[in-house]
């Protein structure tokens, strides 16, 4: 063992607890002898309240100690989720054949068989607390992590402010969930020169990869001119976004442009067809451009147009919606959203109600990409 070694594991706290007196003064000074800070009691009681106020990197207990039993112990311990990691080495006097089964049965890591051998000792806490030092450090990095994402989160928040709005008497909102505390999709809507704009889009990746694709195309898209048509604008920002995307990622994308006519212009890149609801029934809007990705094809981009109609209902989302996943492995599909609609329209608010039904549909387990939406009352 090298210095460095030696000092990491004399940084370690161990806790015995055994109500032999000659087994705890013997298992106390052979680890204090090697530099080991060491707490001994007798009973569980005791070792609750040293678990709670010292911070124990290794238990040695006892399986027959008085009152509640070394295994009972063990075993509540599990249950708060303080000691779940808590490396627990059984003194017993269960033979080598079943000692680890019983041990690990417990909630237990590990066994030492009366009487002690001194060497078997050492060579175990010496490998916890080298198991120890790696949990800590996982853990630290882990939350360090967290912290990260729960400061990107507040960036991204901002800068993909969900919207609830009124435009020439059409209802506006826009959704935004990822699946991590931040995401790949982007959505919204604003006005510029009378006309409404409706961009969502979806890009390769989920946590912070795909957050930073995400401002990259705002930021694209933002610097765009304001007098631009839009075939002009989406192949302006494909050519700048593919010039600065990674090598194997790509973004999918939906952008429209509402007059106040209600004529709707728009061009589809690869994202999921809006659905249209109107007088009962649900269809999906045509139309299909190449999504924004650094191949060498041909790039042809397709502008369609619609004349949609009042009190009609314009449903915008990612994949995330249709691909969400039942326990049993089905996809909830494009048809099955449509399916949906008017059951969600009918109940109140779209947006809020296709969420709940697409937790529904995944059952215990939450959806597993990021979900954007965006819905245009008419």
């Amino acid at each position: 063992m090298n210095v460095r070694q030696e000092v990491l594991y004399r940084d370690f706290t161990i806790l015995v607890v055994d109500d032999d007196i000659n087994m705890t003064l013997f298992l106390k000074r052979t680890l204090e002898k090697r530099g080991y800070r060491v707490f001994t009691t007798s009973n569980a009681n005791e070792a609750r309240i040293l678990l709670s106020s010292e911070k124990i990197d290794i238990l040695l207990l006892d399986v027959n100690i008085p009152g509640e039993s070394g295994y009972s112990l063990c075993q509540s311990l599990r249950t708060n989720p303080e000691f779940e990691l808590l490396p627990i080495i059984f003194i017993t006097t269960v033979d080598k054949t079943s000692g680890l089964e019983e041990a690990v049965s417990y909630g237990g890591d590990d066994y030492i068989s009366k009487p002690v051998n001194t060497r078997e000792l050492l060579a175990k806490v010496r490998s916890y607390c080298r198991i120890k030092a790696l949990q800590d450090l996982f853990l630290k990095q882990k939350q360090d992590y967290e912290r990260e994402l729960a400061t990107a989160r507040k960036v991204q928040v901002q800068m993909i402010p969900e919207k609830e709005f009124q435009w020439h008497g059409c209802n506006i909102r826009t959704f935004f969930k990822p699946v991590i505390e931040i995401g790949g999709d982007y959505v919204d809507v604003w006005e510029t020169g009378g006309k409404l704009h409706i961009v969502i889009a979806d890009s390769i990746g989920h946590g912070p990869s795909g957050a930073l694709l995400g401002a990259m195309f705002k930021m694209q898209l933002y610097s765009l001119g304001k007098e631009l048509p839009l075939k002009e604008r989406v192949e302006l920002l494909r050519k700048n976004l593919i010039k600065a995307i990674p090598e194997n990622y790509s973004i999918t994308f939906f952008y429209g442009i509402l007059s106040d006519d209600l004529k709707f212009s728009y061009i589809n890149g690869g994202n999921p067809p809006p659905l249209l609801y109107a007088n009962g029934s649900v269809s999906e809007l045509p139309g299909k451009s190449p999504l924004i990705i650094d191949l060498d094809i041909p790039q042809k981009t397709e502008v369609k147009e619609i004349q949609l109609q009042k009190d009609s209902i314009l449903f915008l989302y990612t994949d995330g919606v249709s691909e969400a996943t039942s326990p049993d492995m089905k996809m909830l599909g494009t048809g099955g959203l449509k399916k949906l609609i008017p059951k969600c329209v009918k109940e109140g608010d779209i947006i809020d109600n296709i969420m709940l039904e697409v937790k529904k549909f995944c059952g215990l387990y939450a959806p597993h990409d990021d979900i954007a939406m965006i819905r245009v009352q008419l």
